[in-house]
């Protein structure tokens, strides 16, 4: 079976999205990281 990735879409205000890419970066990782390991999926970096 053919495995097929889908782009996930979260409408957040200007002011959320800072934070969060504030936060992600405080923690070196990036923001689809951050959302891979919410998903319960390896993120595919070094960590």
């Amino acid at each position: 079976m053919e495995v097929r990735t889908a782009r996930l879409t979260l409408p957040i205000d200007p002011a959320g999205k800072a934070a969060c890419e504030g936060l992600c970066a405080s923690r070196g990782l990036t923001p689809a990281q951050v959302v891979r390991r919410l998903m319960g999926r390896p993120s595919g970096g070094a960590r």
